[in-house]
């Protein structure tokens, strides 16, 4: 069986996700989420910088604005985390927020045109039935 190419990043992905959602919280134990924003900021330059020096330019035209949409959802993407990390448990935090992926599917349906398949409506349905499970469980 052919390995799908997209399969590998994903799962890297999926993993170094799940511990930022570990290592957020412990860092929230002793400082705020600006002092995260900060850091993951740097970061940020510091691969920007690394993709200019590599000859990667800021490209403009088509998609640009998609592009540059994405790039402000990122980091209120974290902030948010951040902050509902500093009010929750991990545990709890992180499954909710993993729900993304069911207003992808909604979204990639109405803006891509993309057909979800009959198992991807299912398990949508399964990690919307996850959220509210943990979020019914979370004033305990």
């Amino acid at each position: 069986m052919a390995v799908v190419a997209w399969l590998a990043p994903a799962l890297g992905f999926t993993v170094v996700l799940g511990t930022l959602g570990v290592t957020a919280k412990l860092a929230l134990a002793q400082r705020e989420w600006q002092d995260l924003l900060l850091w993951i900021t740097t970061a940020y330059i510091v691969a920007g910088a690394v993709l200019l020096v590599a000859g990667v330019g800021l490209a403009t035209g088509s998609g640009a604005g998609w592009a540059a949409g994405a790039g402000v959802l990122a980091p209120v993407t974290f902030v948010a985390l951040a902050l509902a990390l500093s009010r929750g448990p991990a545990s709890r935090v992180v499954p909710v927020t993993a729900a993304y992926p069911a207003i992808t599917v909604v979204l990639a349906a109405i803006v891509l045109a993309e057909s979800p398949t009959p198992v991807g409506v299912l398990g949508t349905a399964l990690v919307v039935a996850g959220v509210v499970t943990l979020s019914r469980d979370a004033g305990r």
